[in-house]
């Protein structure tokens, strides 16, 4: 079971890897790599309360009941459509679609979390 450190780790390796990828010839992986940074956010505040997923149903679960959680539940649940959809459909989405849903869904996600986290 990763820690929050870990988590908050793979946050920051995700969003290095983000920074490094072209948006328009890659936007599936852009989200893929915005929904898994929003998940190892959420599974970092998770881990502070000794609750580790290990799955998406486990996770889903706890993002729509969790009080400090459903501030951000509709941004995560669409960045993981979005992921689902770029993954699964081979949907591509435009450059601005991304930097859209890392300003929107992502910076929300962070924001938000960052009040629980900032002490970790």
């Amino acid at each position: 079971m990763p820690s929050i450190d870990q988590h908050l780790d793979q946050v920051a390796h995700n969003e290095a890897f983000l920074a490094s990828i072209d948006r328009n010839a890659n936007s599936d992986w852009a989200l893929t790599v915005l929904f898994y940074t929003g998940l190892h956010e959420i599974d970092a505040l998770l881990a502070s309360k000794n609750i580790h997923p290990g799955g998406h149903p486990v996770r889903d679960q706890a993002v729509a009941g969790n009080v400090e959680l459903l501030p951000i539940a509709k941004y995560y649940f669409r960045l993981k459509s979005r992921s689902q959809n770029a993954r699964y459909n081979c949907v591509r989405f435009s450059a601005a679609e991304v930097n859209r849903a890392e300003r929107d869904d992502w910076g929300t996600i962070k924001r938000e979390l960052s009040r629980y986290l900032n002490g970790s």
